[in-house]
C-alpha cells in the first residue's frame, strides 16, 4: 500500500529554539507510515505561505506551536483545499490545538497517534482576514499573549508558568476595554475585562476558559469577563486555569454562531496565539471546515455527558448589558 503524502512544516526556533531537535524523533516515527516532504519556515508568515503552495490532497503537519498551527491553517483556507488535513506535532510552548484534539502533548506520542491516522473535521473561525481553529481573545489575554512572545526570548518557561509571568508583567499597566456587541438582533455595550469567542477549551498553555466547548459542535463558545480592578486579577485566577469560574457574576458564558464587536481605539486581539491590531470585526463560524488528525478522544461533541450544562445563547446571556443601558 502506498504511503500517504505529507509536507511536514517545521518551526525550528519553536520552543525557546529547540524545535528542531525536539521534531527530529517524531518525524521519524511519521515516516514510518507518510510519504514526507521536510521544510523549514525562515520568518514570521513563512508556514502560512508555505501550506498556501501545498496540493491538495497533501496533508500538512504543523510541526511547532499554536502559532505554527495558525499559520498553517490559514495557508491551508486561504487556498481553498478541501481534501489536506492538518495534524499539530506539538513542539511549542502552548500547544492547546493539540490539546483540543485530545493529542498528546510529547512530539513523539503525537506523531505516534497521528500515525494511526485518524481524521475529522472541525469548525473554524475568521475575523477580518484571519481563520483560527481554537482561540480568539479580546483585552486582558491579548495583552498576555502578546507579553509571552516576549518572553519566550528570553526565559525557558513554557504552558501556564509562561502566561502567568507574562500576565505578572502586565499588572502595573492594568486596563480594561470598552466594547460595543451586536449579536442576535441585539446590541449590548459591555466595559470588559477579556471577551473569549473560542472553538476550543483552553488557550495559554491551559486556561480553560471555555470549559464546556466542543470542537465540531458548531458554535463558538465564548466568555465575556466584566472590568475587575487589577487587585482581583490574582484572586480569580486560580478558578479561571481549571475552567471553574462559571459561578462569579463578573463572568458571562454563552454560545453563538457569529457576532460583531466594535472598540472604541486600537486593541490587540489574539488568534490561536498569534496577536494582531483590532478596532472592529466580525466573528464567523465555519461548520466542518478543516479535516484534521486527532488522538482517541478529544473535545468532540459525540463525548458530551448528559450532565453537561446547556449554555445559553449569546441574547439571554448577555441580556443584563442591555438592561443597564441608560434610556435614551
Amino acid at each position: 500500500m502506498s504511503k500517504q503524502k505529507a509536507v511536514a512544516i517545521v518551526n525550528p526556533v519553536a520552543r525557546h529554539g529547540k524545535g528542531r531537535e525536539l521534531a527530529q524523533p517524531a518525524l521519524e516515527i511519521l515516516s514510518e507510515t507518510f510519504d514526507i516532504d521536510v521544510v523549514e519556515t525562515m520568518y514570521n508568515g513563512h508556514a502560512r505561505e508555505l501550506a498556501y503552495l501545498v496540493e491538495d490532497r497533501v496533508d500538512i503537519f504543523a510541526v511547532g506551536g499554536d502559532g505554527t498551527v495558525h499559520e498553517v491553517l490559514n495557508g491551508m483556507l486561504d487556498s481553498k483545499k478541501k481534501e489536506s488535513a492538518l495534524a499539530h506535532v506539538p513542539t511549542g510552548s502552548g500547544n492547546d490545538s493539540a490539546r483540543s484534539l485530545g493529542l498528546p502533548l510529547s512530539p513523539e506520542a503525537a506523531a505516534r497517534e497521528i500515525a494511526k491516522r485518524r481524521i475529522r473535521t472541525v469548525d473554524v473561525g475568521f475575523v477580518n482576514t484571519h481563520w483560527y481553529s481554537n482561540s480568539l481573545g479580546l483585552g486582558m489575554d491579548a495583552r498576555v499573549a502578546w507579553e509571552a512572545m516576549q518572553l519566550r526570548r528570553e526565559t525557558s518557561l513554557k504552558g501556564v508558568p509562561l502566561y502567568l509571568k507574562a500576565l505578572a508583567n502586565i499588572i502595573s499597566e492594568w486596563e480594561t476595554y470598552p466594547l460595543t456587541i451586536e449579536v442576535a438582533g441585539h446590541t449590548f455595550e459591555a466595559n470588559i475585562t477579556l471577551l473569549a469567542v473560542n472553538i476550543g477549551r483552553s488557550y495559554g498553555g491551559g486556561f480553560f476558559v471555555t470549559p464546556h466547548a466542543y470542537v465540531d459542535d458548531g458554535f463558538f463558545d465564548c466568555c465575556l469577563f466584566e472590568a475587575i480592578p487589577a487587585w482581583q486579577v490574582w484572586l480569580r485566577v486560580p478558578f479561571l486555569i481549571p475552567g471553574r469560574h462559571e459561578w462569579m457574576k463578573k463572568a458571562h458564558i454563552f454560545r453563538t454562531k457569529e457576532l460583531r464587536v466594535t472598540c472604541d481605539r486600537e486593541i490587540l486581539v489574539q488568534l490561536d496565539g498569534e496577536v494582531y491590531p483590532f478596532k472592529e470585526g466580525e466573528m464567523r463560524l465555519y461548520e466542518n471546515a478543516l479535516r484534521v488528525y486527532t488522538g482517541e478522544r478529544g473535545y468532540f461533541h459525540e463525548y458530551a455527558s448528559d450532565d453537561d450544562p446547556i449554555l445559553p445563547l449569546a441574547q439571554f446571556a448577555l441580556a443584563p448589558f442591555e438592561a443597564r443601558k441608560r434610556p435614551e
